[in-house]
């Protein structure tokens, strides 16, 4: 039995009251983009709650909901799983149904939408496509974003600054170009985003992250003038010079977006990417040589950027994990750069300190790797693919607790709890490492004899 999506599902619902599909989910079924939430306008009075009521009724447990959040609210709904209806078999699980109820005609809802792609509507009275607009097919077909001909950019981007947010997402996700109209006004709106919300912002950086088009997105958002707003940390990379035996590619900014790009997707790959050299304007310092340009270094710029991509993801309300495994990643990018020259004893240290973000420090310094280039324009011999294997097989024998537990030393040993008792256990997992590579067994009555000596007790 062939599955049919979610919308299709919907598309063969009625309703008492007068219910369209709008928005986002038609948009993206007209460019065969998957769809991850269904937008439902109803009109007449408590008609939004009759419709959640309806849905409720028909699916009963395979739905969640309904539940009101916002002002004006908005009534949602989760499919928790799959759905067999009418001898048919639909892709539900886990897609959202949000329903406002209208205050005005459709006409109005429609047109208060930010771009004409946007403005498609499914009659599900009438079975119906409508284009009220007249003018999203053909913007879709044209891959152009633009707002209504008869209404000022600046309007749209007043009654929702985080639109133009929106716009550079649309753009560098769904690569579409954007109407000139709007190009030409960006710039001077571009004090609108001054005190927008960070989590709204997070959520359109996210989803941008999450296809793997951080680059184009904040190239697009410098182009358009609005970098400096968003992220004003990552503007100043733009201009920044670095030695061109290491980066001929360019500036920080440059090679910035080159290593974004040669990331994998995901939150945490794109930010980290993006952030990783952050530090550098703030430790830039130029060393004069004889007859030559002066050597260009960052030094200390990893732990400085550490700190500084910190403060950038509390701005956007990050969460505290994302936040902690972003700042590690910055802080430790450079430590691969020279893994052709880690000993066995290196790379154990390296995993168990890293532990589950290990293998995204490989893929980020890689990706580094890939957008740095020499004075001749070659990039360096890149190891992460064998230091990739050698810890993929290394992973299961790592370990990051020691054989003693705190209480055991403290016995063992007959010393009072304390700071030492931390500094005692790293020393002994660097012990069991060397153990573990001489292919020594590793008994409690040896660890205490080690830690002994060590103490030269």
């Amino acid at each position: 039995m062939q599955t049919q999506s979610a919308l299709n599902l919907i598309k063969t619902l009625s309703f008492a009251d007068s219910v369209f599909i709008v928005g986002g989910a038609l948009r993206d079924e007209h460019l065969g983009m998957e769809i991850k939430d269904i937008d439902l306008v109803s009109f007449g009075k408590n008609s939004g709650l009759n419709t959640a009521k309806a849905l409720k009724t028909l699916f009963k447990d395979s739905i969640t909901g309904p539940f009101s959040v916002g002002d004006p609210p908005v009534i949602k709904l989760r499919f928790k799983e799959d759905i067999v209806y009418r001898n048919k078999v639909f892709s539900c699980k886990d897609i959202e149904i949000d329903i406002t109820q209208a205050q005005g005609k459709l006409i109005e809802d429609i047109k208060r939408r930010d771009f004409t792609i946007n403005m498609l509507a499914f009659d599900l009275k009438e079975k119906e496509l409508l284009d009220p607009s007249g003018r999203a097919l053909q913007d879709l077909e044209a891959r152009t974003l633009r707002t209504l001909p008869e209404t000022s950019p600046s309007v749209t981007f007043k009654d929702d600054p985080v639109r133009l947010i929106r716009l550079a997402r649309f753009a560098s996700v769904m690569n579409f170009s954007i109407s000139e109209n709007i190009k030409s006004s960006t710039k001077e709106l571009s004090g609108l985003l001054e005190g927008a919300p960070g989590e709204r912002l997070q959520s359109e950086i996210e989803k941008v992250c999450i296809k793997g088009r951080l680059s184009k997105f904040v190239k697009i958002l410098d182009e358009l003038g609005l970098l400096r707003k968003v992220l004003p940390e990552v503007s100043d990379l733009k201009g920044v010079e670095q030695d061109v035996y290491y980066h001929s590619e360019g500036d920080v900014f440059t090679h910035t977006l080159l290593v974004v790009k040669n990331s994998p997707k995901g939150v945490i790959p794109q930010l980290s990417a993006l952030l990783h050299d952050i530090g550098k304007p703030s430790t830039q310092e130029f060393f004069p040589v004889k007859n030559s340009p002066p050597r260009i270094k960052f030094i200390g710029h990893e732990k400085v950027g550490e700190e500084i991509a910190g403060s950038i993801l509390k701005r956007l309300r990050y969460d505290n994990r994302t936040i902690s495994k972003v700042k590690k990643l910055v802080k430790n990018h450079l430590r691969p750069l020279n893994a052709n020259d880690w000993s066995p004893k290196a790379l154990r240290k390296f995993s168990r300190e890293l532990g589950e973000d290990a293998m995204n420090c490989l893929d980020l310094a890689e990706a580094d790797i890939l957008s740095s280039y020499d004075k001749e324009g070659k990039i360096r011999v890149n190891p992460i693919p064998r230091i990739r294997k050698e810890l993929k097989d290394l992973t299961p024998t790592i370990n990051t607790s020691p054989i003693l537990t705190g209480k055991e030393i403290i016995e063992a040993l007959s010393i009072e709890k304390g700071p030492l008792i931390g500094e005692i256990k790293k020393k002994l997992i660097e012990w069991e490492d060397e153990q573990v590579l001489e292919g020594k067994e590793i008994t409690k009555s040896s660890a205490v004899d080690f830690l002994k000596s060590y103490l030269k007790m």
